[in-house]
């Protein structure tokens, strides 16, 4: 909390006025990233536009985030794992809603013959995998490179998983 509170120029006492606890900050950090990605995978999934155009989107969404969330990232990418009872088990479900969204447009773009024909948990994995780096990227980068990395990471995606 000493840590937090000199990186808003605060007192941890005073700091303690306005949050409870250490895992009320990740809590609030946790569900509220997650939520930014059900709701931008949500609106990208209920749009018409095409399996390809929803895929770059889909990628662009996690560059979005990493660059907007970039001082977060690690909190949400790694120590959500110390979420207590409850909170643990609604973010897992988070997690796992997000993943299943998502496989399910991945197992409809293989049936629809929009992305390669490989086995759709494979795709997942290998997908989400690939994009995790950008979590910790911008840290040290400036949000300028977005352009340049999610231009890249759609040109690297489309022509291993899209099918033309």
């Amino acid at each position: 909390m000493r840590d937090i509170a000199a990186a808003v120029g605060m007192e941890a006492s005073s700091l303690y006025n306005h949050v409870e606890s250490k895992h009320d900050i990740l809590q609030t950090v946790c569900f509220e990233i997650a939520q930014e990605y059900q709701a931008g995978l949500d609106e990208i999934l209920d749009s018409d536009l095409s399996i390809k155009k929803k895929l770059k989107n889909i990628i662009q969404l996690h560059i979005f985030l990493a660059a907007k969330h970039k001082d977060k990232m690690v909190v949400f990418d790694l120590e959500w794992k110390h979420l207590e009872n409850e909170q643990l088990v609604s973010f897992k479900s988070l997690r796992k809603a997000y993943e299943q969204k998502l496989l399910a447009f991945i197992t409809y773009g293989i049936e629809q013959k929009k992305l390669n024909p490989v086995e759709p948990k494979y795709m997942l994995y290998t997908f989400l995998s690939g994009l995790k780096w950008v979590n910790y990227y911008f840290q040290q980068h400036k949000e300028k490179d977005i352009p340049t990395v999610s231009d890249s990471m759609i040109t690297m995606y489309l022509k291993g998983f899209y099918n033309n």
